[in-house]
């Protein structure tokens, strides 16, 4: 909040989202990001200027429905999901490790490995405990790529909460079926070697993917060759289709993960 107290409060984007763009809060609290924050914040402080030049009298017209806030409005449809249909692809930008969600699960299946606990060693030689505290890779300049290259997104989501199965936090009745994967961190592969279930694994961890990209089956290949000038390796791992809101995740047999929360 402090980074935008020059555009008003968290309230006054959220007020801005549900006037201008027909949002409401229960969807800009299941899509929020950094990225949207950035977004409105951008868009509230142009209104603001140019509120002030016209009053002024530096400018005329109309303090509404300009050029950029038509563009703006049109950029942040398709980060918050508006835009989303079926036949859209799904493009994965791989995570770094665990991300910070399911660090419970992690803690306590690390209490329980003696003698060396969080010091014992995984296959890729570091220790439980290295795999665990890797940073979290920020997805700010993936965005920022795209936007100013232009890529229609329809959507964007991170991996954060509910595991895989929070592809599906869209209300509405989307199937996502998702047909290739990244490779899975050594982090999270040993958490099933030591017993926790696949269905726990996909509904806790991002298992490997820290950002999800929804766009037309059109741009997949602008949106990953964008993304990897950005320093991105983006993989399309998916797409929308009608039917009942879930995940089926085809690279582990098909198993249906419901929507997170559920």
């Amino acid at each position: 909040r402090n980074r935008h107290e020059g555009a008003g409060s968290v309230g006054r984007f959220f007020e801005l989202a549900m006037i201008e763009w027909h949002v409401t809060p229960d969807y800009i609290v299941a899509n929020w990001t950094d990225e949207l924050l950035e977004l409105m914040a951008q868009n509230l402080t142009k209104r603001k200027e140019r509120e002030r030049a016209i009053y002024e009298g530096r400018v005329n017209g109309s303090t509404t429905n300009s050029e950029d806030e038509r563009v703006d409005a049109d950029k942040l449809f398709g980060i918050l999901g508006n835009k989303l249909k079926v036949g859209d692809a799904i493009i994965g930008a791989p995570s770094t490790g665990l991300h910070a969600n399911g660090a419970t699960l992690v803690i306590k299946r690390g209490l329980a490995l003696p003698p060396d606990y969080f010091l014992t060693r995984l296959p890729n030689g570091k220790t439980f405990g290295e795999e665990a505290l890797i940073p979290t890779r920020s997805y700010v300049r993936l965005v920022e790529a795209l936007l100013d290259a232009g890529v229609q997104i329809h959507k964007i989501l991170p991996g954060t909460g509910g595991g895989v199965s929070k592809i599906a936090v869209d209300r509405r009745a989307f199937t996502y079926r998702i047909h290739t994967w990244v490779e899975v961190p050594t982090l999270f592969q040993f958490m099933r070697e030591i017993g926790v279930t696949l269905m726990d694994c996909l509904t806790t961890f991002n298992w490997g993917v820290g950002y999800y990209v929804f766009v037309p089956f059109w741009e997949v290949g602008r949106t990953i060759q964008v993304g990897r000038r950005a320093g991105y390796n983006l993989v399309e791992v998916g797409r929308v289709e009608e039917g009942d809101r879930q995940v089926i995740f085809e690279p582990e047999g098909g198993i249906k993960l419901p929507p997170p929360g559920e």
